[in-house]
């Protein structure tokens, strides 16, 4: 029996390489909705075809979409949101909201009205309206933990220049939930040479014995950061007993980042064989490499006196 079954998996394998067709979903298309649109449709696994990945950078596609076409494809994406096409619906509208500046109001306040907040960034586009519904959903039921928390603490960073009266009102309701965290002290200028066994912004120079650099589709991911564990000046439990933990992103569209799963690689090293490199010169020329010095404070600490929450 075992020789039957590898017999049939010989078969198969050999019938797929023989009529497997490649195919372009890309051929003939120049408006670039189109070309989104193509772009973030699921595609089912098919072993007899082989799809041509998109050859340009997808977010120079969302860089020239006209004010018509930035609304059309808002309007494209509620509408696969409410079908329950909900990854491909996010994905459009993060990628709106990174590339462009179109208005994803609507996209925001569908989400919203289903109790949805993520992903938190999106509602960095936020109106008015919308940041008072975020704050009264939250006080309806303070999370600190959840997305709806992690929304309203985006659009805090953004600075006095919000609305000041939401402004103050957000700060307030998240500064009773501060917390212990860490904040870059200083940044000093380096070469891939001085971040041996550091913490480094822009290089990595571990690995274990052994292991190869990340790949995403045979490119060399880019590094983004090392973090030496034991010079932080405050260790969170969840980072107790590891001593690097190492950042890789893919170098080409930060959209690749919604496509594929291993665009974004995280690695933690735990008391092991560990090899100190000097990362490839090919890698990742265009940062420059930063020695990071970190400091601890209480974050969404507020000096804010209590305020009325609304008018």
């Amino acid at each position: 029996m075992p020789c039957f079954k590898k017999q049939k998996i010989k078969e198969q394998e050999e019938y797929i390489q023989k009529n497997r067709k490649v195919v372009n979903l890309y051929a003939g298309l120049v408006n670039p909705v189109d070309v989104i649109k193509v772009f973030h449709k699921p595609r089912p696994h098919n072993s007899l075809l082989n799809y041509e990945p998109y050859p340009n950078l997808i977010s120079k596609s969302y860089q020239a979409l006209d004010n018509e076409q930035k609304s059309e494809l808002v309007e494209y994406a509620t509408n696969l949101y409410k079908e329950q096409e909900i990854d491909q619906a996010k994905q459009i509208a993060s990628c709106l909201a990174a590339f462009t500046n179109a208005d994803i109001t609507v996209f925001l306040e569908k989400m919203i009205s289903d109790k949805d907040y993520y992903p938190p960034f999106l509602f960095k586009k936020s109106n008015l309206n919308i940041k008072k519904q975020l704050l009264e959903d939250f006080l309806k039921n303070e999370d600190p933990e959840g997305d709806l928390f992690k929304s309203i603490a985006c659009l805090t960073e953004m600075g006095p220049h919000l609305e000041d009266k939401i402004h103050d009102d957000m700060k307030y309701a998240l500064s009773k939930y501060k917390k212990t965290a860490l904040t870059v002290k200083k940044e000093i200028q380096a070469t891939r040479k001085d971040g041996l066994k550091k913490t480094i912004l822009g290089n990595i120079n571990v690995l274990v014995s052994g292991e190869s650099w990340p790949i995403c589709d045979n490119i060399a991911l880019n590094p983004v950061i090392q973090l030496a564990i034991s010079d932080l000046p405050y260790i969170p439990q969840e980072l107790e007993g590891i001593e690097y933990l190492c950042v890789y992103i893919h170098p080409d569209d930060p959209a690749a980042l919604l496509e594929k799963d291993n665009a974004l690689v995280i690695r933690t090293y735990k008391n092991e064989d560990l090899t100190f490199i000097e990362a490839p010169e090919s890698i990742n020329q265009e940062i420059q490499p930063m020695l990071l010095e970190f400091e601890k404070v209480n974050d969404y600490e507020s000096s804010f006196k209590k305020v009325e929450i609304l008018d």
